[in-house]
């Protein structure tokens, strides 16, 4: 679904699309998609038509075949990636990921922290270790953000950056260099004012809370124009460097200028609005088909069904972090990868599709994974290794077979001596009930 305004700007644009776009074979229109040249490896990408100067598409004929290049008209919507892959975790995660995004680095560069993050019953809390921003900067008084400006027009810009560090090895995080490549081209006078700049994003930020809290949806399925395209005047390039600063890197304990926010916290149902941070899967499909679609006057329009719609009132199992002890910040995760047949949850106010859950009891005896995990008669609540030749999963029958199997994926006898090791034990790829585990934390689903 697209959970967003159809592009209906008056812009150049709408006229270039002036004709009827069923008699394609009568009109000349050249489109190209290209990675962009000047930001490199900043995920970014650039949707590029050309018309004539008045915005207009030429018919074909033989004299157009030869009409000079120079009554082309440059038009650039920049779609810029703001999926969770551009904030921190691409300082955390490696480089080689097989179950999920890969990040930047060989091994992570953050800090770990002690979140006190809700339980179920939204009351108590529990410590979680979590991954934050740790390179600090005196233009923010130490903390752990780097205040930059430029300036446009005689009006100054200020943004922030971020980044960690390791050792003698320090980085900014991916959205943080999109930004110290684009702000200051605006700035300068390496664009001509004469090429028509706009400027949209992927995934979008959505109008809709999810269940009863203040969260807004971040859809992870389509992409949104935030600055027509126009002439790149000065007030153009204001325009854009304004909504490039608005999507910040941020951690779960602090704001882009590094000072504090308990509100930021995975299991926050008071997360400011007013703040658009990175985040949700990278649907650069759907972003290239919103740019596509403006490019030629128009947008991919919105389900009208969804028009009375606030709030978000079914929400998805995604992934689940265990952690050995609160004083230990040892994890393992999963993902969820089968819905169970169980009665549904609730939780802040939303229907919450639970995974089928099949966690692990410990048998002391056997030094392995409880006999009942093995027994249960559902189809999804057992223990699952995947199986290469099919692509699909195995059902592990019982604690004999279990040992068997771990013996020949590990080449010797795999002892588990308490609860913690039946998670930490268990080879990546192999499940639990509908819970698979991965090797590292899935950061760049969160959505809100």
């Amino acid at each position: 679904m697209k959970l967003k305004t159809p592009n209906c700007d008056n812009s150049p644009v709408v006229i270039a699309n002036k004709f009827d776009i069923q008699k394609a074979k009568k009109l000349w229109l050249r489109t190209s998609s290209l990675s962009a040249a000047v930001l490199g490896v900043m995920c970014m990408s650039i949707a590029q038509a050309a018309v004539n100067q008045q915005g207009e598409v030429s018919r074909i004929g033989d004299l157009s075949i030869y009409q000079p290049a120079a009554t082309a008209r440059t038009n650039l919507m920049m779609m810029i990636d703001t999926s969770g892959s551009m904030g921190i975790s691409s300082l955390v995660l490696p480089k080689v990921n097989p179950y999920g995004s890969p990040g930047d680095v060989d091994s992570p560069l953050c800090s770990r922290v002690g979140v006190d993050e809700f339980a179920a019953d939204r009351r108590t809390k529990n410590k979680i270790y979590e991954w934050a921003y740790n390179l600090t900067d005196a233009s923010t008084g130490g903390k752990t953000s780097i205040l930059k400006s430029v300036t446009i027009g005689g009006e100054p810009f200020p943004y922030y950056v971020r980044g960690c560090k390791k050792g003698e090895v320090q980085q900014l995080d991916r959205l943080s260099r999109l930004k110290d490549a684009l702000l200051p081209l605006l700035a300068s006078d390496q664009i001509s004012n004469t090429v028509y700049m706009g400027l949209g994003h992927f995934s979008s930020k959505t109008d809709l809370n999810i269940g009863t809290a203040t969260n807004k949806l971040v859809d992870g399925h389509s992409g949104r124009i935030l600055v027509p395209a126009a002439p790149l005047t000065i007030e153009q390039r204001k325009k854009i460097a304004r909504a490039l600063i608005q999507f910040k890197s941020l951690d779960t304990i602090t704001n882009e200028d590094g000072t504090s926010n308990p509100d930021l916290k995975l299991s926050s149902s008071t997360y400011p609005t007013d703040i658009t941070k990175v985040s949700s899967g990278t649907p650069t499909a759907h972003a290239y088909a919103e740019a596509g679609a403006y490019m030629l006057g128009t947008g991919t329009g919105v389900d009208s069904s969804l028009s009375g719609i606030s709030n978000i009132k079914i929400v998805y199992d995604g992934y689940m972090v265990k952690q050995k002890s609160v004083n230990n910040d040892e994890q393992v995760y999963f993902v969820c990868v089968e819905l169970g047949t169980t009665q549904d949850a609730v939780a802040i106010g939303a229907t919450v599709k639970q995974c089928a859950n099949n966690w692990p009891g410990y048998d002391s005896g056997q030094k392995t994974t409880a006999a009942g995990n093995f027994n249960n008669n559902n189809s999804n609540n057992g223990v699952f290794r995947p199986d290469a030749v099919t692509g699909g999963w195995i059902k592990i029958p019982n604690q004999t077979e279990f040992k068997a199997q771990l013996k020949t994926l590990t080449g010797s006898n795999v002892t588990m001596n308490n609860l913690w090791e039946t998670y930490s034990k268990l080879p990546v790829g192999w499940r639990y009930g509908g819970w698979m585990k991965v090797s590292q934390e899935p950061l760049d689903i969160v959505v809100a």
